[in-house]
């Protein structure tokens, strides 16, 4: 006959403290909530955030660079019109592709890419919100000469990822003046 040893016995490896856990739920609730109240938002995240006005937009951009910025003014739903709450104006452009670090045959093994371009920011009655910035971008990529053609379409890839970045900054930063601008 065997004893059932189980029964009413505490097992070792399981220790319960309710108060313990009811105390660290509440602290992790509290300090989320916390985060969540004090408007913590991460980067590129633009769930319900107000539309903006329709926007002027005159530029100096290369062809490529302009239908990227209407498309992705589109993927925004913002309206780009003749004439609007805000007149974004875009010059200077720049872009240069530096050799970052060569090889043990004094080869490029590493290009750095720059891509920059200058905004300025004017309400609808020409008033100056944002004086011309300068916004830039930058990111190295690995070079292998014996893949060549992946290397272009990598580069190509690098350029766009850099040239999104650009337009979320500046929009970004419209619609800062926007929230400011009509706060007042």
């Amino acid at each position: 006959m065997m004893l059932d040893t189980t029964k009413g016995a505490k097992n070792p490896r399981r220790k319960h403290n309710p108060p313990m856990r009811v105390i660290s739920g509440f602290l992790f609730g509290f300090v989320l909530f916390g985060i969540v109240g004090c408007g913590f938002q991460l980067r590129g995240s633009q769930i319900h955030q107000a539309p903006l006005p329709p926007i002027q937009i005159t530029n100096e951009l290369p062809k490529k660079w302009q239908r990227d910025l209407q498309q992705f003014l589109k993927q925004l739903k913002i309206q780009v019109t003749e004439v609007g709450e805000y007149h974004i104006l875009l010059d200077r452009f720049d872009e240069d592709r530096r050799v970052g670090s060569l090889n043990s045959r004094a080869k490029a093994a590493e290009y750095e890419l720059h891509i920059s371009f200058h905004y300025q920011i004017q309400n609808k009655q020409g008033e100056t919100l944002v004086s011309s910035r300068k916004i830039s971008a930058h990111r190295s990529y690995q070079f292998d000469e014996s893949q060549v053609v992946g290397k272009e379409q990598e580069e190509g890839l690098i350029r766009n990822q850099l040239q999104n970045l650009l337009f979320q900054k500046m929009m970004r930063h419209l619609r800062q003046i926007h929230r400011s601008y009509n706060a007042t």
